[in-house]
């Protein structure tokens, strides 16, 4: 696949999804993110019957991230 990051990021957005970059090289699919640890920078993917996954993101970009996305539950108090 030919393309940047940001190009295909672009496209997925265009087609009705919602996908965001998290970190350098790392893109999620905001709808699937059910929670974020913010303490170790980690989005994580829970669904039933599957093993949880995670997801590492930037400082800068988890804090941006979670100020763009209140909804998403957090571990800030």
């Amino acid at each position: 696949m030919i393309g940047t990051l940001r190009y295909w990021v672009n496209a997925l957005n265009a087609s009705g999804h919602i996908y965001e970059v998290v970190d350098r090289n790392v893109v999620v699919n905001v709808k699937n993110v059910t929670y974020i640890d913010v303490i170790t920078r980690h989005a994580l993917f829970y669904a039933a019957g599957v093993k949880p996954k995670k997801c590492t993101m930037s400082h800068y970009l988890c804090e941006a991230f979670v100020n763009k996305h209140p909804g998403i539950p957090k571990n800030i108090i």
